[in-house]
């Protein structure tokens, strides 16, 4: 957006003016109005506004999505309301009590949690991939231009990995601002996950007990959800110890207390528990396969995306790796991958061309060309499938769609080449027919979710009150 100040005097203007409003809040995402009249609202022409990610009524209270930027714009929003702002942060409504909600509202709730943790760091995974853009396409993978032993081409990998690595400390971050506690504890929290004589013990195999307990002994570099849970749960802590502990002292107990009781929590119960449901989930992905066959490959290829956003992929790879190890092939994971990605380069691509807003059409371009050349499936993932729900639906459609015909026609990968399009060759290693019917399958992967959103578009329709 060109101007914080220009911003809120338009969205005031269009939710009816000063004199429609009762109150104007916010949380950490979201400027609220309480409005007289809810009828006056010209909703449509506030979506389109440059900055806006979206809006959604609650009640009498209208809700205008505008991520990270929310504490800017408020700040001009109560310059133009003295009298009827309230600075005082509005807890999400995952808060609110619970009496009337289904176990849906519960589940986009905690997808709004992860996308209000992630959407800020975005920009991490934006200076990755424009990074390791560079060697990819001129290193000996494409043009071979650059040399894997140089210098240059180490360094730039170097740097996106380090974006990657690193990902809890960052994440750790964001998820403290969006749970309105202290950022920094939060950064600590994500760099206890990577200390490295933690690291040196993982890798040597040794075990460790945290005041008796055991602490679960996993690599949490490139992870999401165990920062996640972690943080939310230290904020819980946060905002009951300053309630309790008198105000000289803060500075000095609340930290060390909210550090020493979450990592705790967090090594022995919440950072291994994505580890758990990786396992449980590998078995439940195979019992699928052999159930359900064609179905199962399917599946896979609708769920491969959501299940980077868990961190539960890096179970499923090393699945996919076993089996090539074994057997010389795959006849499940790996082929869901083609249809999964096709699907998300469909969806991204069709959005970029139907967006109007510069923002969205920046972002879906980007993260369309970061995955298909750099194999990096997050920005398309946290930019795009989070932020809207068709595209999340088209995306799942398409790669179901893609899978199942896969399956059908047996496709078998041989090789793990990596996660952007050169893995599609992945299907080359067998019968000239294989090759035929993985293309194929991708393809109409990518065909069914642009489809999807071209025809449906990616943004909810209007409602009427």
């Amino acid at each position: 957006m060109t101007s914080y100040t220009e911003f809120a005097k338009k969205v005031i203007e269009l939710v009816g003016g000063p004199d429609n409003i009762h109150k104007a809040s916010h949380c950490v995402s979201r400027l609220r109005f309480d409005l007289k009249d809810m009828s006056v609202v010209k909703e449509e022409d506030v979506k389109q506004m440059e900055g806006v990610l979206g809006t959604q009524k609650v009640n009498r209270q209208f809700q205008v999505v505008v991520g990270h930027a929310v504490g800017q714009v408020f700040t001009e929003v109560e310059k133009l309301l003295p009298d009827i702002s309230d600075h005082d942060l509005v807890k999400e409504d995952a808060e609110k009590p619970r009496g009337n909600r289904s176990p849906g509202d519960f589940f986009m709730g905690l997808i709004s949690h992860m996308a209000g943790c992630i959407y800020p760091a975005l920009a991490i995974f934006v200076v990755a991939g424009l990074i390791k853009t560079i060697p990819t396409i001129f290193g000996p993978g494409m043009l071979g231009l650059m040399s894997s032993d140089s210098d240059l081409y180490r360094i730039f990998f170097f740097i996106s990995d380090a974006c990657f690595y690193f990902l809890p400390v960052f994440l750790g971050y964001s998820s403290a601002v969006h749970f309105n506690s202290n950022p920094f504890i939060g950064m600590i929290l994500g760099a206890v996950l990577l200390a490295p004589g933690f690291q040196t013990l993982i890798v040597n195999g040794e075990s460790l007990r945290y005041f008796g307990v055991p602490v679960g002994m996993y690599d949490y570099s490139m992870t999401v959800l165990p920062v996640i849970l972690m943080t939310a749960a230290e904020s819980y802590l946060e905002r009951f110890l300053k309630k309790h502990i008198p105000d000289k002292l803060q500075m000095m107990l609340v930290p060390t207390i909210s550090v020493l009781v979450t990592s705790f929590i967090g090594l022995c119960f919440l950072a291994p528990l994505g580890q758990y449901l990786g396992v449980y989930l590998s078995s439940l992905l195979f019992w699928i396969h052999d159930t359900l066959g064609a179905l199962g490959t399917g599946i896979m290829a609708a769920l491969y995306c959501p299940l980077i956003m868990t961190g539960m992929h890096h179970t499923v790879n090393m699945v996919a790796i076993t089996a090539l190890m074994q057997n010389g092939y795959d006849t499940f994971l790996l082929v869901a991958f083609g249809p999964s990605l096709m699907a998300t380069l469909g969806t991204a691509l069709a959005v970029g061309l139907k967006t109007r807003k510069p923002e969205v059409r920046s972002i879906a371009f980007s993260s369309a060309f970061f995955n298909g050349v750099c194999g990096l499936s997050e920005p398309v993932i946290y930019g795009v499938l989070l932020q809207f729900p068709k595209a999340m639906a088209a995306y799942m459609l398409g790669g179901f769609a893609g899978g199942l015909l896969m399956g059908i026609t047996n496709v078998i990968g041989y090789v793990l080449l990596g996660s952007n399009l050169l893995g599609l060759l992945a299907y080359s290693g067998g019968a000239s027919m294989n090759f035929v019917f993985g293309i194929a399958g991708s393809v109409l992967a990518f065909i069914v979710s642009f489809a999807f959103i071209w025809i449906l578009g990616y943004e909810k329709k209007k409602t009427v009150s």
